[in-house]
This record gives structure tokens, C-alpha cells and sequence, in this order.
């Protein structure tokens, strides 16, 4: 039994133990983070355990034995159990404590969903208003923390098929944004949405203002609902599209309905002060392949 506890600890420092470190230290979540609590208290078992069984402690154990113990024995290994299980719901209590700040991350509230964001802009489309200039957003302390869009890229999956149009076909478009500030901001939340529109009815300037205005409702909404995103870190999510219909595919196929890219976000900053970003483009796919298309900025 010895032998195979102090192989197991053995084992567990060359191997095990790095890894536990690094997965519990590093900024990004894995499968491992979910059980970093039960991991630690296996790997603080395996140590104790393999510590108490060599000689050299048994020997020190035997040599110091207090009169108490020697007089009442069975009180002895009471006390000791009780002692011994105070220690171990301490620890217990410790991982979950420290497991809550490096492991998987859990917001308070949920978030709004992509068919919520999708209702939201698709009842100020039709509304039919003109749609008031965006103006300037409020811009964030520099010296503080700021998000802002990066990048946007196909899904690999969707490579096969990506300039190939059909009834019922689901557009999917991944897209980046970092915090490009000094500090880390609070309560990140991103959305976005791939939207077919018809631009003499819905010009640029309309979507812009239709998008802000529905981020700023989402994220009243969902206050609470994001995470945190550390100064030079970088976030991502999936602008999806509903299945295009027979209207849509005739509209695109002359060029009379744009394919419009409409992401955005809202953070707040140490202050507790709201902000906001936006990102509106369109590209005039199918007429030119997709994946080769200009996007322009709406």
C-alpha cells in the first residue's frame, strides 16, 4: 500500500501537479476548471496521505505519543477524526473560495439571446422610422479600459457551401472583439446578427441608430449578465441569420437585398459608467463570392 501511495505521489508532482497549476492560474476555461475544487482535495489527500506513511514521520509519531493518548486511546482517535475533519471542511471551504475566482465563469444573470437581439431589431425595422443620426458614443477614459470590434471570419464548417444559396440556408459569420484599454472592464456583453434588408427602406444611417438602440435595451435588460475581459484580452461570438426564404433568395439573386453584418457590444468601466460599440457592414453577395466580397461600412 505504501508503495503504491508513494508511486501515485511521485506520479502526481511529475505530471499531475503541473497541469492543475497552470489550468488553475490561467485566464481561459476548460474542462478541468469545472472540477479544480475536487482535483485539490484529491491532490491535497494524495500528499498528506503520502507524508504520514514514511517512516521517518511514523518514527516521530511513535517517539511523541502524549500521555493523554496512552491513558485513553479511544479518545485520542475521536479527537484526532474530529480534528482531522475540521482541517479537511476547512480546505474544502478554501478550494471553493479560490476554485469560484479561476474557474469557469458563471454571470449572475443571463444574457440576451440572439433570436431576443433579432426580435428586438427586427420590431424597430418595422417600425418604419426614419431613424435619427447615431451622433458620437460616449467615449471611455483611455487610460481605462475599452472594447472595440477586431475581426470576423467564416465558420470552417460552413467553407463547403458558403457561396451556394438555397431556400432554408443559415448564414454564420465568428467575429472578435478585444479590450484595448489599460484596465479590465465589467459586464462584458456582445451580440450580432446577420440581417437581409432591402437599403431603400432601411438606409445605413437608420441601422446604425436601430442597433445602438437595441444593444442599450439589451444590456438594461441583462445587467449583470456578462463577465469580466482583462485588459489586452479577446472575446468572441457568432453573428447567425435566419433561414433565408423564397423572398430572400429572389431579393439577393438581383441585388435588390443586402446581406448586412450588425454586431455590437456594452461594457461598463470601474466607475460603473455604461459603453457602448458598434459595427455595421454589408457586402454584396451573392453577386460576388463571399468569401472574397468587399464588406463596407454601412
Amino acid at each position: 500500500m505504501l508503495i503504491i501511495l508513494v508511486g501515485a505521489f511521485a506520479l502526481f508532482n511529475a505530471v499531475g501537479l503541473p497541469i492543475l497549476i497552470n489550468k488553475s492560474t490561467e485566464g481561459r476555461a476548460d474542462r478541468l476548471k469545472k472540477y479544480l475544487r475536487e482535483t485539490w482535495l484529491l491532490a491535497g489527500i494524495i500528499l498528506v496521505a503520502s507524508l504520514l506513511l514514511q517512516k521517518e514521520w511514523l518514527d516521530f509519531a511513535m517517539k511523541n505519543r502524549l500521555s493523554f493518548s496512552v491513558a485513553h486511546p479511544i479518545w485520542a482517535y475521536i479527537l484526532v477524526a474530529i480534528l482531522t475533519a475540521s482541517l479537511g471542511c476547512l480546505y474544502w471551504f478554501a478550494l471553493g473560495k479560490a476554485a469560484a475566482v479561476v474557474g469557469t465563469e458563471k454571470p449572475t444573470a443571463a444574457t440576451m439571446s440572439p433570436d431576443e437581439f433579432a426580435t428586438l431589431l427586427a420590431e424597430k425595422l418595422k417600425s418604419g422610422a426614419a431613424g435619427a443620426p447615431i451622433g458620437v458614443l460616449p467615449t471611455p477614459d483611455q487610460m481605462s479600459g475599452f472594447v472595440q470590434f477586431e475581426n470576423k471570419s467564416f465558420s470552417p464548417a460552413d467553407a463547403p457551401t458558403i457561396n451556394k444559396i438555397w431556400v432554408g440556408k443559415v448564414l454564420r459569420i465568428n467575429f472578435s472583439f478585444a479590450n484595448r484599454g489599460l484596465r479590465k472592464v465589467f459586464d462584458n456583453q456582445s451580440w450580432g446578427l446577420i440581417a437581409f434588408v432591402d437599403p431603400t427602406k432601411n438606409p445605413g444611417t437608420q441601422l446604425h441608430s436601430v442597433l445602438l438602440d437595441s444593444i442599450k435595451a439589451g444590456y438594461d435588460k441583462f445587467k449583470g449578465g456578462g463577465s469580466e475581459l482583462g485588459a489586452g484580452m479577446t472575446g468572441w461570438n457568432t453573428a447567425v441569420a435566419y433561414p433565408l426564404t423564397p423572398e430572400q433568395v429572389v431579393g439577393l439573386k438581383k441585388g435588390t437585398i443586402r446581406v448586412h453584418l450588425l454586431l455590437g457590444g456594452a461594457w461598463t468601466d470601474e466607475e460603473g459608467k455604461r459603453f457602448y460599440w458598434i459595427d455595421c457592414q454589408w457586402t454584396d453577395w451573392p453577386q460576388v463570392p463571399l468569401d472574397k466580397s468587399v464588406w463596407h461600412e454601412s
